[in-house]
């Protein structure tokens, strides 16, 4: 995954600057690559970082704990399914809109405080797009509540473990429902006969 540098400079000035507003960076220079190293500075001061987390709302602190617990990456599909979109905008889009202001979830609420990034990377055979936190801040952040990386194998450099989507109860039900309604299965019991009445007693 890309560092905390290389993320920051590719992003736009938009998006630059919406990150320093987020975040509370009084901006020194108007150029790209300036405002990117000056964030990227702040962003790993240790007491910086940690006022911003403070700060974070629970979503966005249990959308990190996600990104931590699984090795700093999750496969985007999955991230999105459970924090909410990204939505991607032109520069002169984003100033106009301006979508950090009322995010469509955590996951945009981060992207915009320069926490998170996007990349693609190649994982078994195949291009898949992920969302990670920038290698230089995760051992800044707190550790998530629960199983620490450690005991589930895992490390920075580790292949993310890919999570599947909870089963769902009432997909299960219905599945059972429609092998019922195609197999007609019959339940079938062990049932002890009556013990066969003599004829010849049968007038007695």
């Amino acid at each position: 995954m890309l560092s905390l540098n290389q993320m920051l400079a590719d992003f736009d000035i938009a998006h630059l600057r919406a990150i320093a507003g987020q975040i509370g960076v009084a901006l020194e220079s108007n150029a790209p690559h300036d405002i990117a190293e000056q964030l990227a500075g702040s962003l790993q001061d240790a007491a910086f970082l940690s006022g911003l987390y403070r700060r974070l709302s629970l979503a966005e602190r249990e959308a990190l704990a996600a990104l931590l617990r699984a090795g700093g990456r999750l496969r985007a599909h999955l991230f999105f399914h459970q924090f909410g979109p990204i939505r991607q905008w032109g520069s002169v889009r984003l100033e106009r809109e301006r979508p950090w202001e009322q995010p469509a979830g955590a996951a945009e609420a981060l992207w915009y405080k320069g926490l998170i990034g996007r990349a693609f990377a190649q994982e078994a055979g195949e291009t898949v797009e992920f969302v990670f936190i920038p290698r230089e801040l995760r051992s800044l952040l707190p550790a998530p509540a629960g199983q620490p990386p450690a005991a589930l194998g895992l490390s920075a450099t580790a292949a993310p473990v890919e999570l599947e989507p909870a089963v769902d109860l009432l997909e299960d039900l219905f599945q059972l429902l429609v092998y019922i309604q195609l197999r007609h299965p019959r339940a079938t019991r062990r049932v002890r006969s009556a013990p066969k009445t003599c004829l010849a007693c049968r007038g007695r």
